[in-house]
């Protein structure tokens, strides 16, 4: 994109993900909104440091931005991560009035939620944690959240989660790791007096008050027929049922728990050529070792897939850097009219939704490439100060988005960024200190932990490989000069 455009973000939080944006789409207008005055106030900081100037952050409740004017520009996207099933119904009458009244003819609102009928069998347990935090009101809400997870904790113990007890099991085994990763995300999931997932029918009547209709699921193996790996659903599709009826028997199928979708205002179809088109120009490549992608099976929803022949072809051409779609139909000797084209580009979509490819169109300029690098570096200061787990994305200045990074990929790269070295042997005591200081618990291939007399040769080998194997990656994508 390289025309410029209007973003706005409802509840932008603490205003990480819209910072990204906005640094490495400089023709873009970005406004983030949150309520929280402390959230506003680090958000603009980080934008400031990295020297952001593409950016405004306001402070406000969604009724104050129509009741008190705080904005009079129309938006050409509108975004909203985390926000609409943590809400009251009236909050979220006053988001799909700020829609009507804000997105552009033409505009695209992102709206990610909680959704049935996957939260079916955990409501019980929300309900729980809320009521358990209403009988100590004045108490932090961390500390309510601790308390509450070891009474369930006893409660588990004891076997009173015996109903639903598949679901519950899954769920509270994630509750667990992140009670002592992220608790304050925890916080944020199940202690909203307004948490409510809603079915899909639901929010794609609301988004049409505001005249939006579905254009599809950002999860792009869900846009695929070709992809769900189930019979029902293949015959699904040939039916002569809505878009929107499809999509809910896709969640029942998939017990679909979170959704991630695009609607649109007036949005005209695309036709095939045009799609095509702009499809040749974008470039693609990896953003994990070719070794990590298993050529064998792609996974898909409900099972796996035997690849198409060419796969690993592609992997290999792709991995040496950005490649044209173009030219990778010619590597792979596939015709644009041919029905392996259609496959292509499927394979592609599955993997850029399993953040294993990302997409490049022109490369962007130094001072791009510049602020991408002073956000990553604040994202360390972030992460020294707070010494949190949940900064998990680094911002890449090619693919123009976050890239996910696990955490000691994460500190590697920061310590390369920050002139600490190049080699394993410069890392090791960096990221040995880093290790110890946070207690992380690093294992081997048998899954035993690395005791301490062990740490210095396994960190070395953990250093060797990742910058063999990843360094490359991270220079194809910007991240690392």
């Amino acid at each position: 994109m390289q025309e410029p455009f209007n973003y706005l973000e409802l509840g932008c939080g603490n205003g990480v993900s819209i910072n990204f944006f906005a640094s490495v789409y400089p023709q873009g207008n970005f406004v983030g909104v949150d309520f929280n005055p402390s959230h506003i106030s680090f958000a603009r900081a980080m934008a400031k440091e990295a020297g952001i100037a593409n950016i405004q952050f306001i402070e406000a409740s969604f009724g104050e931005i129509l009741s008190d004017k705080k904005i009079d520009t129309e938006f050409d996207f509108i975004v909203l991560h985390g926000v609409y099933t943590w809400v009251s119904r009236e909050v979220r009458k006053e988001i799909i009035n700020i829609i009507k009244k804000l997105l552009k003819p033409g505009g695209i609102v992102y709206i990610s939620y909680n959704t049935l009928p996957g939260w079916t069998p955990v409501m019980p347990l929300q309900r729980l944690i809320m009521e358990y935090a209403a009988q100590f009101p004045h108490r932090k809400s961390v500390k309510n959240m601790v308390e509450v997870l070891n009474k369930i904790e006893l409660l588990e113990q004891r076997g009173f989660f015996k109903l639903n007890e598949e679901a519950l099991k899954a769920r509270l085994g994630k509750i667990k790791k992140q009670k002592t990763a992220n608790i304050r995300y925890l916080v944020h999931e199940y202690m909203h007096t307004g948490w409510e997932p809603l079915y899909f029918c639901d929010v794609s009547r609301d988004m049409k008050e505001a005249k939006l209709e579905f254009i599809c699921s950002c999860d792009l193996a869900f846009s695929f027929p070709a992809l769900v790996n189930v019979d029902i659903l293949q015959k699904l599709y040939q039916e002569e049922y809505s878009v929107e009826f499809k999509q809910l028997l896709m969640d029942f199928v998939f017990n679909t728990a979170f959704r991630k979708d695009i609607f649109g205002k007036g949005v005209p179809k695309i036709t095939f050529s045009a799609a095509a088109s702009a499809l040749l120009k974008r470039k693609f490549m990896l953003t994990v070792p070719a070794k990590e992608i298993d050529t064998e099976f792609i996974i898909v929803p409900a099972g796996k897939l035997k690849p198409e022949a060419w796969f690993e072809s592609l992997i290999k051409f792709i991995e040496q850097g950005p490649k044209p779609l173009n030219e990778i139909m010619q590597n792979l000797n596939i015709n644009l009219y041919s029905t392996e084209f259609r496959a292509l580009v499927r394979t592609l979509a599955l993997l850029i939704s399993q953040e294993k490819v990302a997409t490049v169109s022109e490369l962007p300029d130094r001072e791009v490439q510049e602020r991408a690098r002073r956000l990553n570096m604040i994202l360390k200061k972030i992460d020294d100060v707070f010494m949190v787990a949940n900064i998990l994305y680094l911002v890449s200045p090619f693919a123009r988005t976050g890239v996910e990074f696990p955490v000691l990929h994460r500190q590697i790269a920061w310590e390369i960024l920050g002139g600490r070295g190049a080699s394993a042997e410069e890392l090791v005591p960096y990221i040995c200190n880093f290790v110890k200081q946070r207690k992380i618990r690093l294992e081997k291939e048998d899954n035993t932990p690395v005791q301490e007399n062990e740490l210095g040769n396994f960190v070395h080998e953990k250093c060797r490989d990742i910058l063999e194997n990843n360094l490359p990656i991270w220079k194809n994508l910007g991240i690392i000069v």
